[in-house]
């Protein structure tokens, strides 16, 4: 056990940063495209998890994406939802930094062009299928 583990708890392991049915309860979500659209997996984002909650679970998406543990179809919901996060917010979103990274590296034009419209927030409609 490290000294911050000693001096942060005591004689306890930290708290994991996801509980496991909520990560569950994430990675059904970002498998649920099929006949979809990304508005409806956002909807059932933001009605599984509280807005309080949304950047750690943001933050979970975030992991997943950089570490490459997604499908394709999954990295199009995690994608969308991280980009709509703070929608409607007068904050900026702290997860463009991450959306533009992947845009500049991306070699799957699929993603490249679905992660152009939503950094750039044109054509939101028809891409979300709305």
């Amino acid at each position: 056990m490290s000294s911050t583990e000693k001096v942060l708890h005591p004689g306890k392991r930290p708290p994991p940063l996801v509980e496991t049915k909520t990560l569950e309860t994430l990675l059904n979500i970002l498998n649920s495209s099929k006949n979809r659209t990304l508005e409806e997996i956002y909807g059932e984002f933001c009605v599984k998890f509280a807005s309080c909650t949304h950047f750690r679970i943001g933050s979970i998406v975030w992991m997943l994406l950089v570490d490459n543990l997604l499908r394709r179809e999954e990295r199009a919901s995690a994608f969308y939802i991280l980009s709509n996060l703070y929608r409607g917010e007068s904050t900026i979103n702290p997860c463009m930094p991450l959306l533009l990274d992947i845009l500049e590296v991306e070699n799957n034009n699929a993603e490249k062009q679905l992660l152009h419209v939503l950094v750039s927030n044109e054509n939101r409609k028809e891409i979300v299928g709305s």
